[in-house]
């Protein structure tokens, strides 16, 4: 049977670069060199095969995330063809999940500066005609999962947040990925923004859910290092706020039937991501593309990949690292990751995935149920209430 893998590809450039992100993403030259990037990322997956595997036929990918940066920059004839050539290097399980990000500003506004007629056609009605289009392409070459980047459906949050697009493009390339025929979409949003009140971000909050996408993540916004937000902070609501806009929360998506398996990951029943889940769960992954990170184990060791940062550096010739995680760090590693999940982790598969005994739990266990942050069973822990909302305290006692 062969062994289940994700594969994360990253796409390095956007239209702009947002003042909260501390991701590793780049403002777009004048020409994005599609196919230069493309051919680098197959190199780079060539490489992680011929250094992690004997063979490539003994994997299998269960998902494929495109995540950036902007991947929906890239068009669809470039991403059809990447998926072409990683099916024939890995095999795709039956039901691969293929995630694309999406950035409603920049699909519209790519389309309309590649349009041929715009003298013959009004500017808005030729870039739907040509995000349509896109969007049906990616469909074509075998995405079938979209993540709408929307963020704020709040015209006057969205420009302090550096979106390009607007509440209504958003809600009209939800409407033109519908169109198109994608049947599993999720909205990004995120809560917690600058001077924002209970009623305002419920409204948010509602107007993700009235489009009915198959999940959301809904996530407070955090003030990272190397950010524009970080150097120039704007005014976010204080604790007694975000608190009071968490727990409404909560409850407006339970009410709504979106099914919480995560702290920030909200779905329809059956809709839960897989590439995440297996992030989650401590499953093998590899991870090509500019700045991209990978795990995955050999035999009872366990390593981490790096690749290089900066996308000039990497299309010149990526020099990927490969580093073995001590033995040390791997408990903190595993439940840095499951203890994510609302249904945390059984003891069989602690086992399992980390090689190590379930007795190397018992002081953490302790110290996480003398503070109500952990709920044991005879079969495993999972995450309280509590220790989800105040994860990185749970994960101090570690």
């Amino acid at each position: 049977m062969k062994e289940n893998y994700s594969l994360y590809v990253h796409f390095p450039w956007c239209v702009r670069k947002c003042p909260y992100c501390d991701f590793n993403s780049h403002e777009k030259p004048d020409g994005i060199p599609e196919q230069d990037y493309i051919r680098a990322l197959l190199a780079d997956l060539d490489e992680d095969l011929n250094k992690t595997f004997v063979a490539s036929n003994t994997i299998e990918l269960g998902s494929i995330f495109m995540g950036g940066g902007t991947p929906s920059l890239f068009s669809a004839e470039g991403i059809n063809y990447l998926l072409d050539q990683i099916r024939q290097r890995v095999d795709f399980s039956e039901n691969i999940e293929v995630t694309m990000e999406v950035n409603p500003g920049s699909i519209s506004q790519e389309a309309h500066e590649n349009a041929p007629f715009k003298s013959l056609v009004s500017k808005k009605h030729q870039t739907e005609l040509l995000a349509a289009e896109k969007l049906a392409g990616f469909r074509d070459a075998g995405v079938n999962r979209l993540s709408l980047g929307v963020q704020s459906f709040d015209a006057s949050q969205l420009r302090r947040l550096g979106r390009i697009h607007s509440p209504e493009s958003a809600i009209r390339t939800y409407e033109l990925a519908r169109a198109a025929n994608f049947r599993n979409i999720n909205i990004d949003l995120m809560h917690g923004l600058p001077n924002q009140n209970l009623t305002q971000a419920m409204s948010d909050l509602q107007a993700a859910i009235d489009l009915k996408p198959e999940h959301i993540s809904w996530y407070q916004l955090t003030i990272e290092p190397n950010t524009v937000f970080y150097k120039h902070p704007p005014r976010l609501p204080d604790e007694d706020a975000l608190w009071q806009i968490y727990e409404a929360g909560l409850s407006t998506l339970a009410k709504n039937d979106f099914l919480r398996y995560e702290v920030s990951a909200f779905s329809r029943p059956g809709y839960q991501s897989e590439h995440n889940l297996n992030y989650w769960s401590f499953g093998n992954y590899l991870g090509i593309g500019a700045g991209a990170h990978g795990k995955y184990r050999q035999g009872q060791a366990f390593y981490r990949s790096t690749k290089t940062r900066l996308p000039t550096d990497y299309l010149k010739g990526h020099h990927p690292k490969y580093k073995q995680v001590p033995a040390d760090d791997l408990l903190l590693e595993y439940l840095m990751n499951t203890m994510r999940l609302v249904s945390g982790f059984s003891y069989q598969q602690f086992e399992e995935n980390t090689g190590l005994s379930r007795d190397v739990l018992r002081s953490f266990t302790e110290k996480a149920k003398a503070r109500s942050m952990v709920i044991e069973n005879s079969n495993g822990l999972q995450p309280s209430p509590q220790g989800l909302q105040f994860l990185n305290d749970l994960l101090l006692l570690a």
